[in-house]
């Protein structure tokens, strides 16, 4: 049983670090997490790279988890990372695809998608964009992902069935567990606003996928149980990835080991 939080902070402008430890520290102890997921401003707080990665891996220590410090832009490449509870860089990613707007700002797109080992499975990413396009959840999946990390953003108003038109849905195609931490606040005058949510596969009449949530515009943390006994259940159920033609998608992607 793995026990997954994720935080939603309103972003600010004005905001300051100051601002940001004090938002963490309000969450409580946050014992007993396995892995905790930050907001994706959580970058927009620090002057530098170093500074953003000091910090979080301080955090992962304090809390004894593993920790994935939103989204920072490195060398053009909106990249996430996972840190362990020891403050090791255990797996990095960088955003596969690219809307128009950031095409515009300049942003450079990844071209590998891979998951890591971890002590409570395989974990991957999603960064924003990337919900909406289902061959990146198909990659993941069949490289036996467990858990996915997505960081969802979208300009305001809210649209409920557009964001569960991405992470959600990728979920229930490919059978994994998913934290999606959501996007609120402003930055360069465009207002953006999401709900973050802890996703599973459906597996009861009547269940709609959401294990926790936090409407748009709030701030706090869910905490959410991710069984995966139950998970194994609707897999032995209703085995998806046994009707794929896999055939296609080595050739088109090519082999892995977990294919």
């Amino acid at each position: 049983m793995v026990i997954a939080a994720a935080l939603q902070k309103v972003y600010h402008p004005q905001d300051t670090l100051d601002d940001y430890e004090i938002f963490i520290q309000e969450q409580g102890p946050l014992s007993g997490i396995d892995l905790m997921v930050c907001p994706p401003s959580s970058s927009m707080y620090f002057s530098s790279f170093e500074e953003y990665l000091t910090y979080h891996r301080s955090l992962a220590k304090r809390y004894k988890c593993m920790l994935a410090p939103g989204i920072f832009c490195k060398d053009n490449y909106n990249t996430a990372l996972l840190i362990s509870h020891g403050g090791d860089i255990i797996h990095h990613q960088h955003q596969t695809h690219l809307s128009r707007r950031e095409f515009i700002e300049g942003l450079k797109r990844g071209s590998e998608l891979e998951v890591a080992d971890t002590p409570v499975g395989k974990i991957g990413f999603m960064i924003y964009s990337d919900c909406f396009y289902p061959q990146v959840g198909r990659i993941l999946g069949l490289q036996g992902a467990d858990l996915i990390i997505a960081f969802y953003r979208q300009p305001a108003p809210y649209n409920k069935w557009l964001q569960l038109s991405g992470v959600w849905q990728q979920v229930q195609h490919n059978q994994f567990f998913a934290v999606e931490a959501g996007f609120n606040g402003v930055i360069s005058s465009q207002e953006y606003e999401a709900e973050t949510i802890i996703h599973h596969p459906l597996w009861e009449k009547g269940d709609n996928g959401c294990l926790k949530k936090i409407e748009i515009k709030q701030k706090g943390i869910i905490q959410a149980k991710l069984d995966s006994e139950k998970r194994k259940e609707i897999k032995e159920t209703f085995p998806i990835y046994k009707y794929l033609n896999r055939t296609l998608y080595q050739k088109e992607w090519g082999k892995h080991e977990n294919s």
